[in-house]
């Protein structure tokens, strides 16, 4: 039963991650749909009313013919030899159509209408150049006006869209959290208990109570199991040779091979060494990670300080000294970098007395507008320890 337990609290978890990534996507999908819903129904209606005006006047084009005839000789008699010219030009290119019926009234029709259009076009350009820069400039307006209508309508769309989608989504997590307060104990309290951490004093507390919250959450499970996924982001087969040959070379008591231990530790002790340090590893869990990982590390700790705790007879201080100062430049060092100091210094006093007790307090500290760092940098230690002990810091 316990096993089952541990099964259906892992599938709900994995639903509840799943849910919860697609509420942090749905501001992009609701504009997302808007945007193209609103560009779709905006080109279409349009493009229907110009389409259906455009046929229109095609249909009633060939009822007009002969007003359009006379329209066009006249045109020609004010043009003269030049829109003549055109006008022939038009004629000789319909020779190239194969038409059925040149009597067909709706056969000519068309190339006279086109003839017509471009010929008074060109006289009012051509005899008042204002009336052309008016209506040039009346066809702008009209383009604007309709970007204006098509940019209003997105606009309308994607605000409708938005507040319907986050409508939807507040009405279900309101049902969610009914369900949960009914039905679900387990996440009732792992709910309560997240509220509890955020008025925590300090990490112990907050670390003992994310370890409860991982198992009420059942991801002890996902500790302890490595599964192929975990795989695209460490190389746990290699970590298991590594830690043989770490376990093989420290059991060796007293008759250990240092220039052996030397050469091994120094393979491992790398930034990120077989991506034990990706993200992906280090933000399931409330706290901690793979338990592999976590043995990996204790396991290497312990080969450091077996050789800063050997004596000098097998390993001399000043051979000793070497060996370190190499690793440190080749590891680096690590900087606390304060930054955002006008929107987070309040949490800056509180990481660094976090920092302080466990003693990974690096020596390097810059950034913060808050002069978080000036302050600590010109205490002394006991200094240090008194300011960061209040209360009044979280």
């Amino acid at each position: 039963m316990p096993l089952v337990n541990k099964k259906r609290s892992l599938e709900n978890l994995q639903r509840a991650l799943r849910e919860e990534a697609a509420w942090k996507d749905s501001n992009r999908f609701a504009q997302f749909v808007a945007n193209v819903v609103g560009g779709i129904v905006v080109v279409l209606g349009l493009g229907s009313k110009l389409a259906v005006v455009l046929f229109a006047r095609l249909a009633d084009a060939p009822a007009h013919l002969d007003e359009y005839v006379q329209y066009c000789r006249g045109v020609v008699v004010v043009l003269g030899n030049d829109a003549l010219a055109e006008f022939r030009m038009v004629v000789q290119s319909l020779r190239y159509i194969k038409l059925e019926n040149l009597s067909d009234p709706q056969v000519v029709a068309r190339p006279l209408v086109g003839a017509a259009i471009v010929s008074t076009v060109v006289l009012l350009v051509y005899k008042y150049k204002r009336v052309g820069w008016f209506c040039g400039l009346q066809v702008v307006i009209i383009l604007q006006w309709i970007v204006a209508l098509y940019q209003m309508a997105r606009i309308v769309l994607s605000l409708s869209l938005y507040v319907t989608v986050k409508v939807v989504k507040q009405l279900l997590l309101v049902a969610r959290g009914v369900f949960v307060g009914l039905f679900c104990v387990r996440d009732k309290q792992a709910e309560r208990l997240r509220r509890l951490m955020k008025t925590t004093k300090s990490y112990q507390e907050w670390k003992q109570m994310a370890q409860y919250l991982d198992v009420l959450e059942g991801k002890d499970d996902w500790k302890t199991t490595i599964r192929a996924q975990d795989t695209e982001h460490c190389d746990f087969m290699q970590m298991r040779c590594n830690v043989d040959t770490l376990t093989r070379t420290l059991d060796g008591g007293d008759k250990i091979n240092v220039k052996e231990l030397c050469y091994v530790v120094a393979s491992v002790v790398m930034r990120n060494e077989l991506g034990v340090d990706s993200p992906s590893l280090h933000l399931e869990c409330n706290s901690g990670t793979k338990t592999a990982i976590t043995r990996y590390n204790a396991l290497v700790i312990r080969a450091l300080d077996t050789l800063a705790e050997m004596s000098d007879e097998k390993f001399p201080h000043a051979e000793k000294l070497r060996y370190f100062q190499r690793m440190k430049q080749s590891f680096g060092s690590t900087a606390l970098c304060l930054s955002g100091g006008g929107s987070i210094a309040m949490y800056h006093m509180g990481v660094i007395r976090t920092l302080l007790e466990a003693n990974v307090l690096p020596n390097v500290i810059s950034g913060s507008s808050a002069i978080s760092r000036r302050v600590i940098s010109h205490l002394e230690s006991a200094g240090s320890h008194r300011f960061l002990s209040s209360s009044r810091i979280a």
